[in-house]
């Protein structure tokens, strides 16, 4: 499948300077709606059919019933800060709203879903959801496991391929920052020591990944080959030949051997 990232002159600079790809909270996401759903549907579903959802005896123990709604709009917003996200257009062609709305002055960076994920090294592979968003205004309200996968069927133009990072599962497996996330352990043994929880990774995995990621302001970069991710870059079909120009300069200076074209979309 192939996939489009809009980029504006700025944020593509930066993404040159940074060679990777950046991930904002999806608490500083564009959409201020972003992981939002309706935190009082899990007590809604109790009362409607208790019988189904009896709650876990140590759960109700730490929670007073009357307080449920609001612990829940704890775990949401929480979901919000500590979930991280690149946001891509999935499409075999451009698409000319993504262009006015994202890049009209920029570039897009042209890639497969295949090459992102075989590119991503675990153990952040195991921490790194992928895959297309859905668009559902009945079913983001009731998407309380995985929200970020679901938005407002009015943003359905925008057609997302998404990567969807948790540091705090990437930290379990391979102890990463654990001054933020804290330490699991798995009786009386952290979690990214126990065989039975990395049984699948061994050490050259870990480092490798280790060396994959690095924190940038409220965000992370998972630091993509480049050359092995974008297959063509385009320039948007706003720009002059003056800032065609000034784009192609940026890109023979960065060094990456990519191949360069106009958009095929006629400015309206």
């Amino acid at each position: 499948m192939k996939i489009w990232r809009y980029l504006r002159k700025e944020k593509f600079i930066k993404l040159l300077a940074d060679k990777g790809i950046f991930l904002a909270p999806a608490s500083k996401q564009s959409d201020p709606e972003e992981g939002i759903y309706d935190h009082t549907y899990p007590r809604k579903l109790v009362e409607a059919q208790p019988r189904k959802y009896t709650p876990v005896p140590l759960l109700d123990k730490i929670i007073n019933p009357n307080d449920l709604d609001s612990f829940n709009a704890g775990i949401m917003q929480k979901t919000r800060e500590r979930q991280y996200l690149s946001s891509w257009f999935a499409g075999d062609n451009e698409s000319a709203e993504m262009w006015k709305k994202y890049a009209s002055d920029g570039v897009a960076i042209v890639s497969t879903n295949k090459r992102i994920i075989s590119n991503t090294p675990q153990p952040i592979e195991l921490a790194t959801d992928m895959g297309l968003v859905k668009y559902s205004s009945e079913k983001k309200r009731t998407e309380i496991h995985k929200p970020l996968t679901v938005k407002y069927d009015d943003f359905s133009y925008e057609n997302e391929f998404r990567i969807i990072f948790t540091p705090q599962k990437f930290s379990i497996l391979a102890g990463y920052n654990t001054e933020e996330f804290g330490v699991c352990y798995l009786g009386n043994q952290k979690s990214f020591e126990s065989e039975e929880i990395t049984s699948a990774i061994d050490m050259s995995q870990i480092n490798n990944a280790l060396n994959f990621i690095r924190k940038k302001g409220s965000g992370y970069l998972l630091l993509y080959p480049l050359t092995k991710i974008i297959t063509e870059i385009r320039i948007s079909p706003y720009c002059t030949e003056k800032q065609e120009q000034e784009l192609k300069n940026i890109i023979n200076n960065s060094g990456l051997n990519i191949p360069v074209v106009k958009s095929e979309i006629n400015k309206l």
